[in-house]
């Protein structure tokens, strides 16, 4: 931002990348016009069955690659499962979404998932406008989001219906309707 000469920003993050945008904002608040968090957490608890499968998926993208690990996910976690099956269509983008990513970005990502350090006692600290969205069928974000929305003052949740863990491409008309509203609000 400061070598494009860019005062301020609307920063948005997704999952790992609203992990980020949550500690550039912590960080560098006086950056920021406003702040989009899209189904992330202050802190990423995972069931040790969730990172067990993880850790069996980086062993498969080794040895097998990225699309054997695609459909041990989708045969072996039940949400993913479930969500396909509701929608169907979505199968589809996430395999190529999935084999479009490196071998090494996918491992290294739950990497510094699993080392991530929780955040909620400093949100707090967050005073720009923020919106937080979450994909309606994205139970496993559902708890985190909630300690998001309680602990940034200047909040707005938005659920985004038929939508799991990646709305802003599961239901884009809906998850940008929301955006422009809210940055028409804020005067960005």
């Amino acid at each position: 931002m400061n070598v494009l000469g860019i005062e301020k920003c609307c920063l948005a993050g997704h999952s790992l990348g609203g992990a980020i945008a949550l500690l550039f904002a912590l960080d560098h608040q006086e950056m920021l016009s406003s702040l989009v968090l899209v189904d992330t957490s202050s802190k990423f608890p995972m069931p040790p069955a969730m990172f067990e499968m993880r850790k069996k998926m980086n062993e498969i993208v080794r040895s097998q690659g990225m699309e054997a690990a695609f459909e041990f996910e989708v045969a072996n976690n039940p949400q993913r499962g479930e969500f396909f099956q509701e929608y169907p269509d979505e199968k589809e983008k996430e395999r190529q979404r999935m084999l479009s990513m490196s071998p090494d970005a996918f491992i290294y990502t739950w990497k510094s998932i699993e080392r991530q350090k929780p955040l909620d006692h400093r949100l707090s600290e967050i005073n720009v406008p923020t919106l937080i969205y979450m994909g309606e069928e994205d139970i496993t974000m559902a708890e985190g989001i909630q300690v998001l929305k309680e602990g940034i003052a200047n909040s707005e949740l938005v659920t985004v219906k038929g939508a799991g863990h990646s709305p802003h491409y599961e239901a884009p008309d809906a998850f940008n309707e929301a955006l422009l509203k809210f940055l028409d609000r804020i005067n960005w």
